[in-house]
């Protein structure tokens, strides 16, 4: 008689199921934690189009003064910043608002000082002038805002095309 040293079918059903479950268990870790990240991000910034706005009635600019003034207001919902984007005709510039007060050229609370350039508060607005130095056009064609809300930068909660004389 032969000694068979080959592996029985039986144990050969077994180490390919279990091969199957350790790839399978591989596969959902790693789907599981892509669509976790994204249903975070989602959440964060699910609702948010209403509460992140413009205000239109005060976003509007002074053609003398080459001035644009901006009027964001903040309803029921925690912002951690917003990018602010002014797309011109052949330019578009960004600045950022946040809690800490910003310092950059062309960029002024409504009093027209560079002190306390921060973003509104919860349930807040505020008004935002930005001059020539900062380099756009008046008036400009589109302005954009979006918030950054728990650690996740959202996608454009308000725009305005139709900017107005102040």
């Amino acid at each position: 008689m032969k000694n068979k040293l080959g592996v029985s079918p039986v144990i050969a059903t077994i180490l390919l199921v279990g091969l199957a479950v350790v790839l399978i268990g591989v596969v959902w870790t790693i789907v599981n934690n892509l669509v976790q990240d994204q249903t975070q991000q989602a959440s964060a910034c699910f609702g948010v189009l209403d509460k992140v706005i413009l205000n239109e009635k005060y976003t509007c600019y002074y053609k003398a003064e080459s001035i644009l003034q901006v009027s964001i207001d903040i309803r029921n919902v925690d912002v951690e910043s917003l990018l602010v984007s002014i797309e011109g005709q052949d330019s578009t510039k960004t600045f950022e608002l946040s809690n800490t007060s910003l310092v950059r050229e062309g960029v002024y609370n409504a009093e027209g000082t560079q002190d306390n350039v921060v973003m509104p508060k919860k349930n807040g607005g505020k008004n935002y002038l930005l001059d020539a130095t900062f380099g756009i056009e008046i008036p400009p064609r589109t302005i954009k805002i979006s918030p950054k809300i728990k650690g996740y930068q959202c996608e454009v909660s308000s725009t305005m095309t139709q900017i107005g004389e102040c």
